[in-house]
């Protein structure tokens, strides 16, 4: 079951700010602008986090309540409220905070609920991880960072042993919450610190790398994705060729002439634009033979047959290319294989490493491949200051990219940037935090 959020309501963030925020499905987007501190990049990472179930995350941020609003109009309330100290033989808790997640039915009905605090988190590690004793305080920042507890918290077992221990129906609300997608493109776009897990350190505790570009991370992973699909293509190919004598024979499909090369035509452009890629091999097409008719023109219809199984793949290569050529790189061509992913030549120069590409062409080709591969369809799309190290004429021409892809892949974007060329002219779907607070913003 898919669900859509329509409203967030942010009650006493920082202690300070409180907002009422409505998501129009009809106008597709929402731009959110503001002071810096007004926390534009903190609301991205509240709906992210619910989304991808990082919900240790709300021990980080200090608020009263938030209110989730779906389409089918559940509503998931968080609460926050203080905790004394607790000691026990196996456990000591110096302050901190409670979280209640509890979801309900537009009518009001339970759906499920449960709750997290450090004391129970605590219990839990003890006992998943066989810890002798756990001690953590009200700092919970130090530890988030210090103990672990980040990474711990998005074990699923672990998770779901606090929902057994403090929850009622909460598998209930974690299956509606599964039906909440969304995607998160972070304003660092260039270099990404990289989680590695060094030896004889216990399972979950890691170091970070910072000498990683994001970049190359994403001509890996893109990489790997055209190596599976090739291999399920393979598999796909075999299947098809293994029944091809009986389609063969059964069909009563027969080209003439000019059919055939009309047909042959289409078949070697579109496997030539399938093996620059490194998603077929090379196939030979025989010239019209009135002999092998029909046999020519079976083997016609299973290649076509075959190739269609990457229609979807490189609808989406097309679009990343046509996107990353309408930015006009100075002396620059952007190539796709399967066995680079993808990467850029410079004129004259040969290719280049990708993280030599100026911070603002990193920011573009980050953010043009996570809209076209990353961002799931249907889904809600969370972009923080797009405008970042990008020339003013690519900033005016960001919103229209985007709103391009939202409208092949129906998604919800919201949009948080200082930048008035990326507002171009879309001023009524702005919702400027700073005039929410002084009461001048309705909040839609």
């Amino acid at each position: 079951m898919k669900m859509k959020l329509k409203s967030l309501k942010i009650e006493a963030l920082f202690n300070t700010f409180s907002y009422d925020l409505h998501f129009d499905s009809q106008d597709k987007y929402i731009i959110l602008t503001g002071i810096n501190g007004y926390g534009k990049t903190t609301i991205l990472k509240i709906i992210s986090s619910l989304a991808n179930k990082d919900l240790y995350y709300f021990y980080t941020i200090p608020f009263l309540s938030i209110d989730f609003g779906f389409e089918d109009g559940s509503v998931l309330s968080l609460s926050s409220e203080r905790m004394k100290d607790t000691a026990s033989e196996d456990v000591t808790v110096r302050g901190g905070r409670r979280l209640i997640f509890a979801m309900s039915e537009s009518n009001g009905e339970a759906i499920g609920s449960f709750s997290i605090d450090v004391g129970t988190i605590a219990h839990v590690m003890k006992t998943n991880y066989h810890i002798s004793h756990i001690s953590v305080n009200h700092r919970l920042k130090d530890d988030y960072e210090s103990t672990g507890f980040h990474q711990m918290m998005k074990d699923e077992g672990l998770l779901d042993a606090i929902m057994q221990r403090t929850g009622k129906n909460a598998d209930q609300l974690m299956m509606r919450l599964d039906g909440f997608k969304a995607s998160f493109i972070e304003a660092e776009r260039t270099v990404e610190c990289r989680y590695l897990r060094p030896k004889n350190t216990g399972p979950d505790l890691e170091y970070r790398d910072p000498k990683w570009y994001l970049i190359d991370h994403l001509a890996y992973d893109f990489r790997n994705m055209l190596n599976k699909e090739y291999a399920n293509f393979v598999k796909y190919s075999q299947k098809v060729d293994s029944d091809f004598i009986n389609q063969a024979i059964s069909s009563s499909l027969v080209y003439n002439l000019r059919t055939y090369d009309k047909e042959r035509e289409k078949l070697i452009a579109r496997a030539k634009e399938l093996e620059l890629l490194g998603l077929i091999p090379h196939w030979d097409v025989k010239p019209y033979d009135e002999t092998n008719a029909k046999m020519l023109t079976a083997y016609i219809v299973a290649q076509n047959e075959k190739m269609d199984f990457y229609n979807t793949l490189l609808s989406k290569i097309r679009l990343f290319y046509k996107l990353v050529a309408e930015r006009g790189f100075v002396n620059k061509n952007m190539s796709v294989t399967v066995k680079d992913g993808f990467r850029f030549r410079a004129e004259g120069n040969g290719f280049i490493e990708l993280s030599h590409l100026s911070s603002g062409e990193q920011n573009e080709v980050v953010t043009l491949y996570m809209l076209v591969f990353s961002v799931g369809d249907d889904s809600m799309l969370l972009i923080d200051e797009p405008e970042n190290s990008l020339h003013v004429l690519w900033q005016k021409k960001f919103m229209r990219t985007v709103e391009e892809v939202a409208a092949v892949k129906n998604l919800f974007v919201i949009v948080a940037t200082h930048s008035p060329q990326i507002i171009g002219t879309r001023w009524e779907n702005c919702c400027d935090l700073t005039e929410l607070m002084s009461g001048e913003n309705d909040g839609e």
